[in-house]
């Protein structure tokens, strides 16, 4: 039948459709997760973004390790210069180190990408929602909702594109919400 070669015949086959729905489903990573990490993120993104940073810093940790690692690893080859070699680990570890802050991205950068990246998930999972539940396990006005609130998302996303929003976590106060920021001009 050549199905795979028919992008909307796949919709009407119940394993497709299942196998859809199991990951809109899904605990760590469906809709309700994706929805949730949303609101989190726009109710408080300076928690957020700590929290992001902080992540970064606990990765420099371990790489620090791995350097240790590398070279303890192959100082079983002979090296007659102990001295320049620990100079080599210092600059190595001094670049990685440098490498990692420059690509640590700003408050705004951060809450834009986060919000793109959660968006996106959740349309996916709304549409598919939208496509492959089954009708009348949700009343047919509530489906009507759903691409009204992916347009609505669209729009919110557009806008924070475009908004110009505080660079630095001390300009947010605690629980400040993006819908705070979003109206005044910085």
């Amino acid at each position: 039948m050549k199905v795979d070669s028919y992008r909307c015949l796949n919709d009407v086959f119940l394993d497709y459709r299942a196998s859809n729905l199991l990951r809109c489903f899904a605990p760590l990573s469906g809709w309700k997760h994706c929805l949730k990490s949303m609101i989190v993120l726009l109710e408080d993104p300076s928690k957020q973004y700590r929290s992001y940073k902080l992540d970064i810093e606990n990765s420099i940790m371990s790489s620090i390790q791995f350097v240790r690692q590398k070279h303890d690893d192959t100082e079983h080859v002979k090296n007659d210069n102990p001295v320049k070699r620990d100079q080599h680990t210092k600059d190595e570890y001094l670049s990685y180190k440098e490498n990692i802050k420059n690509s640590i991205m700003t408050l705004e950068r951060f809450v834009k990408q986060k919000f793109s990246d959660i968006g996106e998930k959740l349309k996916v999972c709304m549409q598919t929602l939208y496509t492959h539940l089954p009708t009348s396990l949700i009343p047919f006005e509530e489906m009507k909702k759903i691409p009204i609130a992916i347009d609505l998302l669209t729009s919110l996303e557009s806008s924070l594109s475009k908004a110009k929003l505080k660079q630095t976590l001390d300009d947010y106060a605690d629980g400040e919400s993006i819908f705070d920021c979003l109206g005044r001009p910085y």
